[in-house]
């Protein structure tokens, strides 16, 4: 499948792609409308991704990440209100699910959220390229596998799990083909008509009409004035903001490899099609105020393998 993305934004560091001053002036708007929800000054956030935007060309990248992600540590401890919003993992239904496993899952924060509150779920399997960075919440129930970049598979017997979660890892990958070879790996894994749960930085060709009122039943707090002037936008700008917004959530992680493999929602469907996945459902979240300081423009599909 020809895709246009990928060539446009592969391996480019966010900051090569990031040239629109009216998407930095949307960007300081929509964090400082979810700190201030937060708690934290709206002019912090302001002069957060503004001080991004103006020093992004003249400072070494490391230290720029390095000091916005000391921003980010005081901004965490400043917060004051929790987020207002149901978790999203909660729209999905885990009561038949006995075998749990995440892909680039490190911090382990779905896996100790769903532990916590689904006993029947017997195990949880995490699977990364790095150390895991925290801990089981119930050891018993949880193992960790670390694999290296350019592995072709994982020690996991075949058709043994119930449902793969994979969060915001795949816009990472080096390339088309080593997504390709995770989805066949993954098929692998999952027992027959075992459900997927695909996370992604991502924008429909169309928004809704009946977004926000969908979203908000749920209890997803997308706001409408935000998600109207991101979808106002033309395409590159959409890209500008997803990846300059990616870089600016994630200054906590050194090791975060900036590859671009970044892909509209109905490439993404393709892509899983291609690989043998019928979509069961899909959330396109837009642009949410929720109160959380480090928020994405995510779109969620459930796919089922066939």
């Amino acid at each position: 499948m020809e895709n246009d993305t990928e060539n446009k934004w592969a391996n480019r560091h966010p900051f090569e792609v990031w040239q629109s001053k009216e998407v930095a002036e949307l960007l300081a708007e929509f964090f400082s409308a979810n700190f201030e929800k937060a708690g934290v000054s709206g002019k912090l956030a302001e002069n957060y991704v503004l001080k991004v935007w103006n020093e992004k060309n003249k400072k070494d990248k490391e230290i720029l990440r390095q000091e916005c992600d000391e921003i980010f540590e005081k901004v965490k401890n400043g917060v004051k209100n929790p987020p207002d919003e149901i978790e999203p993992i909660n729209l999905f239904d885990f009561s038949n699910v006995d075998t749990f496993l995440d892909i680039g899952a490190n911090k382990l924060s779905t896996i100790n959220y769903l532990a916590e509150r689904n006993k029947k779920i017997r195990k949880f399997i995490a699977v990364d390229i790095i150390p895991k960075r925290r801990e089981f919440v119930d050891p018993e129930r949880g193992e960790y596998i670390q694999i290296s970049s350019n592995a072709e598979s994982f020690p996991i017997a075949k058709e043994s799990a119930d449902f793969v979660n994979i969060q915001f890892v795949f816009h990472h990958f080096e390339n088309k083909k080593a997504t390709e070879m995770m989805l066949e790996n993954c098929r692998e894994v999952l027992k027959p008509y075992g459900k997927l749960l695909l996370w992604e930085e991502s924008f429909a060709e169309k928004m809704d009409p009946n977004l926000l009122n969908i979203n908000n039943g749920l209890g997803i707090k997308t706001d409408k004035f935000f998600t109207d002037k991101f979808y106002s936008l033309d395409e590159n700008k959409r890209w500008e903001f997803i990846i300059a917004n990616d870089w600016l959530i994630n200054v906590n992680n050194p090791h975060m490899p900036w590859t671009g493999q970044y892909y509209k929602w109905g490439e993404w469907i393709k892509i899983f099609q291609e690989a043998g996945f019928v979509p069961e459902k899909e959330y396109n979240f837009g642009l949410r105020i929720n109160g959380r300081v480090k928020q994405g423009l995510h779109i969620l599909g459930l796919f089922k393998k066939l």
